[in-house]
């Protein structure tokens, strides 16, 4: 290799490691709250589907292993953080400012962390697809031979459109790249179900000697990865004011090309809601996420309709076959977590701190390591006598040290705590109050899970 110089390395991807991506981008293990359950006015019989809203890396970490079919994502091109922020969400606008600022390399590392993920979760007949544009289609395609590897790269796909403006300073810009890779060359793939038309042309030269049309069965080619198809205009039915927003047609023809009914679908980087909207329609599994809570709530609303707007697609059923539900993950609201039964708050508020839920006794409710939890109802101040039941049962079990979870304390009662430690040599007790975080704060962003005061509600018309 000297006669070269230095050779770029084929085969760590950027920012691993050596560890999966978990110490380079630290994620805890959090629960999903359900904020909503939608059964198609009680139609279905299941309720399976999902959209969530969280950090992606987050939430893969918590889905299980080889338990998706297909994934489509559209992440951020590395065009600008003005551009992918669709919605400017503060949360939404620290996320994204942390890989531009790190140029490239950073953008690279995290996504990388993300697809490594993707693999993880994909089925061994599983394929994903990466829509990107000239900012960083190549460099994610070297990055993508390293973790999926270069022999389950499948495809370039080329979508061409005719929208967007001209140039005379260089050839315009009018086609997006689609990465296709395998996890195993065991994939699906069924491209009799997405042929082409044939051009006039092609038919022409088709024509037997006697000047008779092929027949009609033939009149279809099998797809080529060069895809002609129209991008959305302003004044188009199917758009809904989302700045990115892919046409079905597309995202049809992945989920068509290599996934069967009844498979799961998942889109990371949900926005409005294109990938899941399609999904529904050809009676598939799905999974959403995005980071943005707007995009959320715009996809909850366009799943929606499905079964009663004419815009995009056709669906396959007249009705949904199954249900979905709208869940948070590493970000909650403070009241929804408050009004859960008792067994359940406990349950989440344990699992929120880490801790497994193991109740012993009236007061003791879980165990972090070897240190008894005792969660606080959800609405009242802690009081003293709480306090000294709940020392009295750790002194009942031998148990040294305890954590007392509540939303309320005041300060007599941390004096109160503070002499029962002076005071005896029975077990030791912390108070760690759960601490209520706006969403619009600059603290928001310091931990991986927050709790926080319920959006205003707001006219919003848009989504992908």
């Amino acid at each position: 290799m000297k006669r070269f110089g230095h050779m770029p390395n084929f085969e760590i991807p950027v920012g691993y490691d050596g560890q999966n991506y978990q110490d380079t981008f630290k994620t805890k293990e959090l629960p999903f709250l359900t904020t909503e359950t939608i059964d198609w006015n009680e139609t279905t019989k299941k309720v399976e589907n999902r959209l969530i809203w969280g950090d992606n890396l987050s939430v893969m970490r918590s889905l299980p292993a080889e338990s998706i079919d297909l994934i489509y994502i559209d992440p951020p091109f590395f065009s600008g953080r003005n551009y992918n922020c669709i919605f400017g969400d503060d949360d939404e606008v620290r996320s994204f400012k942390d890989i531009w600022d790190g140029g490239l390399p950073t953008y690279l590392a995290w996504l990388n962390a993300r697809l490594w993920e993707m693999k993880r979760l994909l089925k061994d007949t599983g394929a994903i697809f990466v829509h990107l544009d000239w900012h960083a289609a190549h460099y994610v395609k070297c990055e993508m031979d390293k973790i999926f590897g270069y022999d389950n790269f499948l495809n370039e796909i080329v979508w061409v459109y005719a929208t967007g403006g001209a140039s005379k300073e260089r050839f315009s810009r009018k086609h997006d790249a689609i990465l296709f890779y395998s996890k195993t060359p065991k994939y699906k793939f069924f491209p009799n179900r997405i042929m082409e038309n044939r051009t006039e042309k092609s038919l022409k030269r088709a024509q037997n000697p006697n000047g008779a049309r092929i027949a009609a069965d033939n009149t279809k080619k099998l797809p080529t990865d060069v895809w002609p198809i129209q991008a959305l205009n302003p004044m188009a039915v199917e758009r809904i004011g989302y700045p990115t927003q892919k046409p079905e047609e597309l995202i049809a023809k992945v989920i068509m090309g290599c996934s069967d009914e009844g498979d799961v679908v998942a889109d990371f980087f949900s926005g409005g809601g294109t990938t899941i909207t399609v999904a529904e329609k050809l009676n598939r599994r799905w999974i959403g996420v995005d980071i943005s809570r707007i995009a959320v709530s715009i996809a909850r609303d366009r799943v929606s309709t499905v079964y009663s707007s004419e815009a995009g697609i056709s669906a396959v059923n007249k009705s949904a076959k199954l249900g979905y539900e709208v869940q948070y993950h590493g970000v909650y609201e403070r009241d929804l977590v408050r009004e859960l039964e008792d067994k359940a708050y406990k349950s989440f508020i344990l699992n929120c701190y880490q801790a497994a839920y193991k109740p012993k006794g009236d007061y003791i409710h879980g165990f972090k390591d070897e240190r008894a939890v005792y969660v606080a109802p959800a609405k009242k101040n802690l009081r003293k006598d709480q306090i000294e039941e709940f020392h009295s049962e750790l002194a009942h079990h031998k148990i040294q040290n305890g954590i007392i979870l509540t939303w309320n304390v005041s300060k007599e009662v941390e004096k109160y705590v503070a002499d029962l430690r002076r005071g005896t040599n029975g077990p030791d007790i912390q108070i760690i109050q759960v601490k209520l975080v706006d969403i619009d704060s600059n603290e928001f962003k310091g931990e991986n899970i927050r709790f926080i005061n319920k959006p205003a509600d707001k006219n919003i018309k848009g989504g992908e």
